[in-house]
Order: C-alpha cells, then sequence, then structure tokens
C-alpha cells in the first residue's frame, strides 16, 4: 500500500504505535473513543465529558498523545517547584491548576528521540507562559539569537 494510505496513530502510555491503515484506524478510534459514559474527566477540577482513557478529549491530547508519561500530579508538582511562576520570565501564572492552566509544557523540541511536538521526561525544561514559548518558538530555541533581540532591545530603550 501507499504511504498515503497509512496514518500514524500517535503515542499512547510512552510507546510510539505503528501506522494503521486508514479502515484500521477508525475501527480502534471507534473503540477508543466511546461516547458511552457521562463520567467527568478524571482531572479534578474539569467538568468536561470523559471520552477515552478517562481523559477529555483535551486532556487526553495533553497528557496521552503530547506528553507521554506527564501526570497531573507530575505537572502540579512542577508547578509547585517553580513557586506558580514561568521559569523562564519568572511571571506568576494566571491559573493554579493544570486542569484550567495558563501554561504550556516547554521541551527541547530537538529531541532525536520522538517528533518536534511531543516531549519525554528527559527534554522537558519547565512550564512557561505561552509568550515565553512563543518567543523560544520563533528563535528556533536558539540562544543567540535570542541575545542578539535582547541586546538590540537594551540599545533602543
Amino acid at each position: 500500500k501507499s504511504k498515503q494510505h497509512y496514518i500514524s496513530m500517535g503515542v499512547t502510555y510512552g510507546v510510539v504505535e505503528k501506522a494503521l491503515c486508514f479502515s484500521c484506524y477508525d475501527k480502534q478510534r471507534s473503540v477508543m473513543e466511546t461516547d458511552n459514559t457521562n463520567e467527568q474527566c478524571i482531572l479534578p477540577r474539569c467538568i468536561k465529558k470523559q471520552r477515552a482513557y478517562g481523559y477529555c478529549d483535551l486532556h487526553r491530547k495533553k497528557y496521552i498523545r503530547n506528553h507521554p508519561g506527564l501526570t497531573y500530579e507530575k505537572e502540579m508538582q512542577m508547578f509547585n517547584d517553580q513557586d506558580g511562576k514561568c521559569y523562564l520570565c519568572q511571571e506568576k501564572f494566571e491559573s493554579d491548576d493544570a486542569s484550567y492552566s495558563s501554561w504550556v509544557v516547554e521541551h527541547n523540541h530537538n529531541c532525536n528521540k520522538h517528533a518536534p511536538e511531543i516531549s519525554c521526561d528527559e527534554c522537558r525544561r519547565g512550564l512557561a507562559c505561552d509568550p515565553c514559548n512563543i518567543i523560544i518558538a520563533f528563535a528556533k530555541e536558539d540562544p543567540e539569537k535570542l541575545r542578539a533581540i535582547a541586546n538590540t532591545l537594551e540599545k533602543l530603550v
């Protein structure tokens, strides 16, 4: 079958799954994402409906797909270790709970163990506010570029 016939299933519980054809993916997805429960997401303070693995869609994407190995408890420990502040700019976060966080899990996008949009325990650097995360992304994680920008700003201000 052609490469276009297959799609990636992503990461589940820290294990990269093999690519499946579209029909196999649809069958697995219907089993994974059953909508037959009225229970809430397993995260505290989240009132969304549980979908797959006990999470709502938003938190499943965060904890299962994008940040395998990261749990609500680990994320809140990072928050407490950082005194509720962005690890880059030291500004206080607006929220104090990962269920509705005002932060992102900042990580090294050049980690060679997985795709750039996924993080692992080794490449997670800390919790960052959205502006700091965007700055790092646009600078392509290049400290020299960030220093040059800061030096230019200091001269102009």
